[in-house]
Order: structure tokens, then C-alpha cells, then sequence
């Protein structure tokens, strides 16, 4: 059966080899019995194998890296996304604060136990840099701890109220008395902060205090309030986040595209392409760039870097922002390099195995010419820029005698089982090959059987017998030989008992000096058949 040994080369054969497969294949070929003194010519003729099949039925279950362009041109593609983590954009602080008030002068002994009530304010920040503003958090998780204290000989209730922090549209209000520790789960509730024109950056809730329905006779002037927020995350974030930057160092792609195919001096790909593309789920303008992208062979660890117009970087100047909704609508951005603005088509023609580039990104840049900036930004559960790496080969490339050698079951006995008697009537045997080939490849073949040791018996077709001829896209090359067997090699084929054709092909591009395209809607047709004539003697 056929070994595969070249990729290229496998899109060919995989269409004209089982037609040969199909002929040895089919039912057994029996001569019919004669009777005795019939002296009638003895003959089998017949179609043994159709077929008519496009590139895409042949390779759709071939490998799931292949792909069709937009013009149905075959591609080998390869993708491999690099996430760059933006979780630090908005940053939340783990609050710790422990404040002392005094008690209000007017309330200095003689104490009289209930004759008002006080309060006290303070504020904490989240903004965590001076160009970072937030304007609404909705909390997944989070902890927020109560813990007010009265001095020692007093005793009352305290009413802590958020006025920014709400739950199902009710602002945040609490009544505890002193020296109780209240724990609140943070999940779901809403935080609104408070800023101003004149410091728009300082993101701010504000903690009310107010002491109530107090008695006794305090020891001490000093009220106290413990206040923490901790483990804090968000299910959505509305701000402005500032300048921020994030990287991605070493991003790797590894393929093995030229592996599979086994280039060498023979086989040239006319382009190579690879992308950048940046998928944005952040409400966040970037400029993204890929710097110092690098390839490496399997057997030479010296990186080829890849250059394009004299520079190495390939940069998103402006990358959109999301557009919330829902569905959400991510920015997008890509970038083509190929042969006709780098070295790529060099690079290709290496044979790499792997690349590693270096990923850099930082938010909010300015906005192009034309462009308006977003003057507020979100994230939500998706915080990583997502940066594809893709390596896209199209099928394009020259052939020039590309050789190579397969081996097709023929086991001649098994042919015609059961009628070893009459082989040797058997004057003349042909099979004919007719093609319509639309793929622009065409090979020249010799053909010769060989034995179950693997030794020569004898040849079937010459060196340089033409096999197909390459076709084009919709106008399809007709080709149409025969394999003729004399009653000599009948018999020499049954004495040796003939197992194997062996093929050997050269195979080249019809195009001259121009590369050749091979598409997923090109078509092969092939029809097999044979003929035994001979006759029984009298």
C-alpha cells in the first residue's frame, strides 16, 4: 500500500492511487468456463473503478490545521492565542482602618445619658494611581467587617451608614451596638464611589458613624470604629483606568507544518503568512505591539529574526475598545506579514519549527486623528487580551522533479482466482487510465512488478512515460494511457507470483517559472478499466 512521505505530494496521490487500489480490489476477475471444442474467443472487459471527487472531499478529514480561503485557495493553518493578563487594571485595596474620635465637648460631665446623639465621617479611597478613576464596581465576592467600640462605661447603638455601597437599589445602612463585630459578604452589592472636578481621581466611599441611644457614665472621651474590606473581586468594573501597562515575554509558537511535508531543494512555497490578530473584550483602548519575533529551527537553535521594511516590531497603535452589549462585542485589530513586506518567504523556505515573540501592550494611548477616546472604560469577567499568533502556509509553491517511489498491492494470481488454466490462453491483458485533472501538478512515472521478496520482475512503463498532466481550476487536462501485458508477461508474472507495482514518480508544477495555486473546489475525475483477450484451442 502507499507510505506517505511528502504532504504536497499526498494531495496528488491520495486521488490517483486508489483508483489503482480500487481496480485490485473489486470483485475477483473470472473467465468464464468453456465447453469443450468451443472454440470462441475468450474475453473480459468492464469499468472497474469511477471516481470523481474534489480536493475538499479529499482532505476535509485530513488534518485539522488545513484550511480554505475565501477564493477556496488550501491553506495549512496553525493558530496559538497568548493571553495577556490585564486582572491588574482595576486594582482593589485590601482596607484596614481603625478610627478614634473624641467625644463631642458639649457631652463632658456631669453626662446626661440620652440627651443627644453624634456622628462622625470618613472616607475611603480606592484609586490606587493619580490617573485612575472608578466610578462603579459590582462585586462577586468580597468582606466587609464592623467592629465600633464606646468607651468603657458607656453603652448605646451605632448606626453605620455607606451611602455608595447598595443592595437591590437600598444604600448600605447597619445598627450594631458597641462591641459587636459585624461580617458582611460583599457578593452582589453595588459600589458607587464619589468624585469631584476638582479631584476627579479620588475614588472614594463615605463611612457615617453616629452614635444613638446611649447611657452611662463613660471613662474615656474615645469612640472608635474598626473598618475592613477584604478578598474583594468584581463581576463588572465602570471607570477610567489610566495609563497601565502589562507584557507578555517569550510568547511561543511551535507547528510542524515542514515536518509533515519534508521540504527540501525540490519544493519551494511561494508565500508565507503570518498574523497578529488581538481580540479585545475590554472596554479599554490598547496599543499592543509584537517586538523581537524570532524563528527557530529544529536542528539550529540561532534564531532568523523576522524583519519587515528594516523594522522587527509589529504594533496596534490603536487598538478599539469593547462595545458593552450582549452579546459583547469585542475591539479588533490584525496585522499581515507575508512575502511582500518581510523576509517571511525566506523565513518559510527554512523550514522553521517554532517562533517566540515578545508581546507588550499598555491602555489608553491617544486616540488617532478622528478618533474619540472613551472618557469612561470597563472590564468585566474577562480580563486577558487575547493575541492570536497565526501561521497561515498557503498551497503555493513550485515542484521542480520532486521524486519519489510508492508501492500499490497486485497480487496477479488473486486477479483471476480460480482460472490458473486459462492464464495461459490468456493472449493479451490492458488496463486503461482515463483522467481529467483540474490540480496544476503533473508526474512522470516508470512502473515495474515486483515479486513477494521485493525483487524486479519486470517493467510496466518506461522512465518518463507521462502519467497526468496538470490541469487548471475549471478546465481540467484530459490524460489517458493503457498498461498493456503480453501472454508472455502473463505467464512470467503467474511464475513469479507478482505482488506489487511499484511506482516512481517525478513529479513538477505546469506552470514554468510561476508558483502554483492548489484550491479546495478543484476537481479529479478517474475512470478504470480493463480487457483479457485471448482464445481456447480447439
Amino acid at each position: 500500500m502507499m507510505k506517505r512521505n511528502s504532504f504536497v505530494l499526498y494531495l496528488f496521490l491520495l486521488m490517483v492511487t486508489p483508483a489503482l487500489l480500487v481496480s485490485c480490489q473489486q470483485d475477483d476477475i473470472v473467465i468464464n468456463e468453456l465447453q469443450e471444442d468451443d472454440g470462441r474467443e475468450l474475453a473480459f472487459a468492464g469499468p472497474l473503478a469511477s471516481i470523481d471527487f474534489s480536493v475538499y472531499d479529499m482532505i476535509e478529514d485530513l488534518d485539522e490545521n488545513l484550511w480554505f480561503g475565501g477564493d477556496s485557495l488550501v491553506y495549512y493553518l496553525h493558530r496559538e492565542p497568548v493571553m495577556v493578563s490585564w486582572s491588574h487594571l482595576v486594582t482593589l485595596p485590601e482596607v484596614y482602618e481603625f478610627w478614634t474620635f473624641s467625644m463631642p465637648t458639649e457631652l463632658a460631665a456631669p453626662f446626661k445619658a440620652g440627651t443627644t446623639e453624634w456622628d462622625y465621617s470618613e472616607e475611603v479611597m480606592f484609586s490606587h494611581q493619580d490617573d485612575v478613576r472608578y466610578d462603579q464596581l459590582l462585586m462577586k465576592r468580597g468582606q466587609m467587617i464592623l467592629s465600633p467600640r464606646l468607651p468603657m462605661g458607656l453603652s448605646g447603638s451605632v448606626r453605620i451608614q455607606i451611602p455608595e455601597v447598595s443592595s437591590n437599589g437600598e444604600a448600605f445602612e447597619i445598627v450594631l451596638q458597641s462591641g459587636d463585630d459585624e461580617y458582611i459578604d460583599l457578593s452582589g452589592y453595588q459600589l458607587d464611589f464619589t468624585s469631584n472636578e476638582v479631584e476627579p481621581y479620588r475614588s472614594r466611599l463615605t463611612v457615617n458613624f453616629k452614635v444613638e441611644d446611649f447611657s452611662g457614665f463613660p471613662m474615656s472621651d474615645q469612640v472608635t470604629l474598626g473598618f475592613q474590606m477584604r478578598d474583594m473581586d468584581y463581576e463588572s468594573a465602570y471607570g477610567y483606568f489610566g495609563y497601565q501597562e502589562a507584557d507578555e515575554m517569550d510568547a511561543s509558537l511551535s507547528f510542524d507544518f515542514f515536518d509533515e511535508i519534508e521540504f527540501d531543494e525540490h519544493i519551494d512555497i511561494a508565500d508565507f503568512e503570518m498574523d497578529v490578530e488581538v481580540y479585545n473584550s475590554i472596554g479599554v483602548p490598547f496599543y499592543v505591539e509584537a517586538t523581537n519575533i524570532r524563528f527557530f529551527h529544529a536542528d539550529d537553535e540561532t534564531p532568523v529574526l523576522l524583519e519587515m521594511n528594516d523594522e522587527s516590531t509589529i504594533g496596534f497603535d490603536y487598538l478599539p475598545a469593547a462595545t458593552a452589549g450582549n452579546p459583547l462585542i469585542p475591539g479588533y485589530g490584525n496585522f499581515i506579514v507575508n512575502g511582500s513586506n518581510s523576509n517571511a518567504v525566506e523565513i518559510g523556505n527554512s523550514s522553521p519549527a517554532r517562533m517566540l515573540a515578545d508581546i507588550y501592550a499598555s491602555s489608553n494611548p491617544e486616540a488617532p486623528a478622528g478618533v474619540e477616546a472613551p472618557d469612561q472604560n470597563f472590564i468585566f469577567s474577562e480580563r486577558d487580551l487575547e493575541v492570536d499568533l497565526v501561521l497561515k502556509v498557503p498551497f503555493y509553491f513550485w515542484a521542480d522533479t520532486y521524486a519519489r517511489m510508492d508501492t500499490v498491492e497486485f497480487d496477479f494470481m488473486d486477479i483471476i482466482d480460480g482460472s490458473e488454466d486459462e492464464v495461459d490462453h490468456v493472449e493479451v491483458a490492458e488496463v486503461f487510465f482515463d483522467f481529467e485533472n483540474e490540480l496544476p501538478i503533473q508526474i512522470e512515472v516508470a512502473a515495474w512488478v515486483i515479486d513477494a521478496e521485493g525483487q524486479k520482475v519486470d517493467d510496466l512503463l518506461d522512465a518518463n512515460t507521462e502519467f497526468v498532466k496538470g490541469g487548471d481550476k475549471g478546465a481540467p487536462a484530459a490524460t489517458s494511457f493503457k498498461v498493456g501485458l503480453t501472454a508472455a508477461q502473463i505467464s512470467l508474472f503467474k511464475q513469479r507470483e507478482v505482488k506489487n507495482i511499484v511506482l516512481a514518480y517525478e513529479l513538477s508544477t505546469s506552470k514554468g517559472s510561476t508558483a502554483v495555486k492548489i484550491y479546495g473546489d478543484s476537481r479529479f475525475r478517474a475512470k478504470v478499466s480493463a480487457e483479457l483477450n485471448g482464445s481456447m484451442p480447439q
